[in-house]
């Protein structure tokens, strides 16, 4: 597991997460779990929609939210034609 640099600003109204020095949009929790010889793990629910959709379909990222998951470790996949 990759680790990454979490900043917690927990001050209600002024609450901001921040993973990797990116500040992280649409969440709607968060859970931090620390115990005695085991590093802490940060776990962040984000705001995001779901659908099924039966045929084609254009799915766009906003900038924010393609930010906020490659601070998580996210790789957005190839443009279509572009291959890996």
């Amino acid at each position: 597991m990759i680790k990454r640099h979490a900043k917690l600003n927990l001050t209600p109204g002024r609450t901001v997460i921040e993973v990797n020095g990116q500040p992280l949009t649409g969440v709607t929790s968060i859970t931090l779990h620390g115990a005695v010889r085991e590093i802490p793990s940060l776990t962040v629910d984000l705001l995001l929609n779901e659908a099924e959709v039966d045929g084609e379909v254009v799915v766009t990222v906003p900038t924010k939210t393609a930010d906020t998951l490659v601070a998580l470790g996210w790789t957005a996949p190839a443009e279509p034609g572009q291959g890996r």
